[in-house]
């Protein structure tokens, strides 16, 4: 029984194995399905994946590339909007250049034709003395019977018995007269009192002629008129420590220069006059296109060939047009800059119009370059020089940015402009209205400088000795020293004395070359800020404030009255009970945290 018992659960059990391994196969087979399954899920999804992010680069990569286009486009319409703003302000700046050279002729043709009417009235009154000159050596009288040796002999005898030389009047004439052949006392009083008074009339008559003549309110004056400062009694006369000058002129001033716009830069410039151009170029670094803010030129005279100096600017219009007056010859000479740009395809920095000379050098010049990454202008903090690298960083973005050059190249195209002919007839030979009127004008101040050395203001030059109020005007109160003109050789206190003394350089903007120390009167190169070579003496006044920009005193013995701190916190600053110190010391810092520290332990004392 037990063995049949075995066989048949053997038997069931081998019945139930197959069913088992069924469905653990069909469990097998479902979860390779589902798995195979997943799989392709999973790879369509990844796939999926892929094609989206083709579609997102490729969709970034066109649009970045229609924003680059569409950016360079914007920026080409910007730069031809540009070019043509700048061709439009160029035209408007020559239009507005040969107005103001039309006007210039014009002031200068109507000074020529009143210099050329007061050079023939002083021919002819040197003619009519030639010929008195004449008829006294022939000893012929004119219409009151008196020669001109007789006249010289009282004019000798009078000046040889003054008026205090006797309290008789009688006989003081009585003794002028026994030194005039051929009439006594009584006619030789009558004609002297004549003779000044014809003096006096013609004196008159000039003054009133050259005020009529050049007709401003700051024309030509007299000697009297342009020393009425000395003694005080000037119509605008005040105190030497008065200020002069307006601050709400000078904030206007500011203003407007503020506002003004940049000149405008040749895209395309004519090629004429002096080209100057920088060669081996170092390093543009950052620099897009580089472009002259002012220029530093040395100049020699076409006629004299001597040595002049000018500033131009490549920012300003009316700045890069500049003249001078020549110191050897006189002449007027001028420069004209038209800036142009340099960039890597052209080294090309500016091209000058010169009349009356040449350009021989380029001296130490300040550039203004344009950021590469931000279209920025900057302007160079340092000066050009040859073979020198000038570095900074934009103000807009910060980038470094560097330039240099080792050479300039100053390549003359075309011969400077002559100016007009001169006349070689010294003066015979003159311009007309149709002529050029720097030639009348070149000539009056030849004979200005001519008599020059006879000027009353000359007289007073002495070396060693003080001038007339230290150097002082009515014009330049705080000023002490005088100008010397090389344009008509005589000095003055300043240019408005210049302008009214009726020179004729002066109303066309010619400057002071040298100056004279009001202290010892030792004349110098010109240099405002730099003290006398003799003396040491500041020929400008510095008040004794406060503050002073840091140059002034705290000395109150020596502190000006008008100075507020003289009196403020007592009599005494240092030691007076109302002087207020700083409490910073108490509540800051280490000795502050020493002294809370100790309250805190022991209380206030």
């Amino acid at each position: 029984k037990a063995d049949a018992a075995g066989a048949e659960g053997a038997e069931g059990a081998g019945g139930d194995r197959p069913d088992s391994l069924r469905l653990s196969g069909v469990l097998t087979a479902g979860l390779v399905v589902a798995l195979s399954v997943v799989a392709g899920l999973g790879s369509a999804w990844r796939s999926k994946l892929a094609k989206e992010e083709e579609q997102l680069q490729a969709a970034s990569t066109i649009k970045g590339q229609l924003e680059r286009k569409h950016t360079e486009k914007e920026r080409e319409e910007g730069m031809k909007l540009q070019r043509s703003q700048q061709a439009k302000a160029a035209k408007e700046r020559l239009k507005r250049r040969a107005a103001a050279e039309t006007k210039a002729m014009e002031q200068a043709k109507e000074i020529a034709r009143l210099l050329r009417k007061r050079r023939e009235e002083r021919q002819a009154e040197e003619a009519r003395e030639r010929a008195a000159a004449e008829a006294a050596d022939s000893g012929i009288p004119d219409a009151h019977g008196w020669t001109l040796k007789q006249r010289g002999q009282l004019q000798e005898a009078v000046s040889r018995y003054p008026e205090d030389w006797s309290h008789a009047r009688k006989k003081r004439w009585e003794m002028i007269s026994s030194e005039v052949d051929g009439h006594d006392a009584r006619t030789c009083e009558a004609t002297f009192a004549r003779l000044e008074e014809e003096a006096r009339a013609a004196a008159a008559e000039a003054k009133a002629g050259r005020q009529k003549d050049f007709g401003t309110s700051s024309g030509a004056k007299g000697l009297d008129d342009d020393f009425d400062f000395m003694d005080g009694t000037g119509d605008d006369y005040t105190t030497m420590g008065e200020d002069f000058g307006d601050s709400d002129e000078d904030e206007e001033e500011d203003e407007e220069e503020e506002g003004r716009e940049r000149m405008a830069v040749e895209t395309e410039p004519e090629h004429k006059g002096t080209c100057i151009s920088l060669d081996g170029i170092k390093s543009m670094q950052g620099c897009a296109t580089v472009q002259v803010e002012v220029l530093h030129v040395q100049l020699t005279c076409a006629d004299c060939s001597a040595s002049s100096r000018l500033y131009l600017s490549g920012a300003d219009a009316d700045g890069a047009d500049a003249k001078t007056w020549c110191e050897g010859c006189s002449g007027l000479i001028g420069v004209g800059l038209r800036p142009t740009l340099l960039h890597g395809a052209s080294s090309k920095l500016c091209y000058l119009d010169c009349v009356r000379c040449s350009v021989t050098d380029v001296l130490p010049s300040v550039l203004m370059s344009v950021c590469e990454g931000c279209d920025a202008a900057n302007v160079h903090k340092q000066e050009f020089i040859r073979n020198r690298l000038v570095s900074g960083a934009c103000h807009a973005c910060h980038a470094k940015y560097a330039f240099g050059a080792e050479s300039i190249r100053i390549e003359q195209i075309t011969p400077c402009d002559p100016g007009g002919v001169r006349g070689s007839g010294g003066g015979s030979k003159a311009s007309g209205d149709s002529g050029d009127p720097m030639d009348e004008i070149a000539e009056e101040l030849r004979w200005l400088r001519k008599k020059a050395k006879n000027d009353p203001r000359q007289q007073l030059i002495k070396l060693g000795s003080q001038l007339p109020l230290m150097g002082a005007c009515r014009h330049f109160k705080k000023s002490y020293k005088w100008y010397r003109f090389a344009c008509c050789g005589r000095a003055f206190p300043c240019p408005e004395c210049h302008a009214e003394s009726g020179c004729p350089a002066a109303a066309l903007g010619a400057h002071a070359s040298r100056m004279i120390c009001g202290k010892c009167s030792m004349e110098q190169s010109y240099n405002p800020a730099r003290p006398c070579e003799k003396c040491n003496f500041i020929m400008q006044a510095k008040g004794s404030s406060h503050w002073d920009g840091g140059d002034g005193t705290r000395n109150l013995a020596s502190m000006s009255t008008k100075d507020a701190k003289k009196f403020k916190g007592g009599l005494q600053q240092a030691n007076s009970k109302f002087k207020t110190s700083s409490g910073k010391a108490d509540r800051v810092g280490a000795k502050a945290k020493a002294k809370r520290e100790n309250e805190k332990k022991f209380g206030k004392s």
